[in-house]
């Protein structure tokens, strides 16, 4: 059996062996790099689920104020949300100046046609009263 003093001794000549400093150095390297990806990578996520929060709040405001528009427009609400998109509004502006343009443009859509929320459900909506929201569990009350 060694002594502490043995196991000191042999410690101290492993770090004053050059092997043994780049070994360690490399050691605390990847040590760090790997704190500071994981670091990044959870900032990241956060950043990108608030963005997605955000973006969700401000598409139900603009699907719902558009909803308001059709239906004073029109007198009803729309069918289904992809009417939205495919009907124009067209109404005088000023003299001699119409306003032709769709109701609501540059959405997200999956194949079928139905509009997505930006964590890439589709939205849930009742075309008897006009109501809207995402199918995003959490986010189902916005």
């Amino acid at each position: 059996m060694w002594s502490n003093e043995d196991k000191s001794t042999r410690a101290a000549k492993l770090f004053q062996n050059e092997e043994g400093k780049g070994a360690l150095d490399t050691l605390l390297v990847c040590i760090l790099i790997g704190i500071m990806i994981t670091v990044i990578f959870s900032y990241y996520s956060m950043t990108v689920q608030v963005a997605k929060e955000v973006t969700l709040q401000a598409g139900l405001v603009n699907l719902r104020k558009t909803i308001q528009l059709y239906h004073f427009m029109e007198h009803q609400y729309p069918s289904d949300l992809g009417s939205l998109v495919q009907k124009r509004l067209v109404f005088p502006a000023r003299e001699d100046t119409f306003f032709k343009e769709e109701y609501l443009s540059s959405v997200t859509a999956d194949p079928e046609g139905h509009l997505l929320d930006p964590f890439g459900n589709r939205y849930r909506y009742d075309p008897r009263n006009g109501r809207i929201s995402s199918r995003t569990p959490g986010y189902e009350t916005w």
